[in-house]
């Protein structure tokens, strides 16, 4: 990334929406959304390429740590849940749960 952008003309470094948009392939919504979220902007609106492949490298490094965060939380109830069931269903069998 950092080679890309260095090879950047100087006029290009700083692009307008439309640019930034026809430069990712994303829609205009999705540039919308990260500009409300953080994505970096300069006060006439155009955008720094370097600093919104910065931002956008955090921004779904961070969506994947929550992704896999919550997605851990329901393994772990999923088990928890699984266990439970385990235990009744062993108790039922013998009457009582031998924990040794």
């Amino acid at each position: 990334m950092k080679n890309v952008v260095a090879l950047l003309t100087p006029e290009h470094r700083s692009v307008n929406q439309k640019e930034l948009i026809a430069m990712l392939g994303f829609s205009r919504q999705s540039v919308a959304t990260w500009t409300r979220a953080g994505l970096p902007r300069h006060a006439d609106g155009t955008y720094s390429v370097a600093s919104v492949m910065r931002w956008l490298r955090a921004y779904y490094a961070a969506n994947a740590r929550k992704k896999y965060e919550a997605r851990l939380a329901l393994m772990r109830r999923k088990v928890t849940r699984n266990v439970r069931q385990l235990e009744r269903f062993l108790a039922g069998k013998t009457g009582k749960i031998d924990n040794n």
